[in-house]
């Protein structure tokens, strides 16, 4: 749904989908907090949100999937700190509002 001008909030229910893999709502107007259900998304794995207007933190649990292997949340305003992540995650957070030490991995 890249870029689609979509606005409002990341639908929590998105974190009940248990056969989700690909989530991109990438260049939208979205705002407000990233879920914290997506971290039960066992199936995810690969998530683009970046180019939106989302804020608050990252959920932890997000980079705990099992079959996650990118995350790409840049430009948008998420605050914080750096999420620990597994090597094997292709990471983008550039331009957030991000603080803190960057972890070990």
């Amino acid at each position: 749904l890249y870029g689609n001008n979509l606005s409002g909030s990341v639908p929590r229910k998105l974190g009940t989908n248990g056969k989700l893999q690909f989530l991109d709502l990438s260049g939208n107007n979205l705002t407000g907090d990233l879920p914290q259900s997506l971290g039960r998304c066992q199936s995810l794995i690969e998530i683009d949100m970046g180019e939106n207007m989302l804020s608050g933190s990252i959920p932890k649990g997000l980079f705990g999937l099992p079959n996650l292997t990118a995350v790409h949340l840049a430009e948008n305003l998420l605050s914080g700190g750096f999420p620990e992540t597994r090597d094997s995650v292709a990471l983008n957070l550039s331009n957030n509002e991000l603080s803190g030490r960057l972890p070990p991995t």
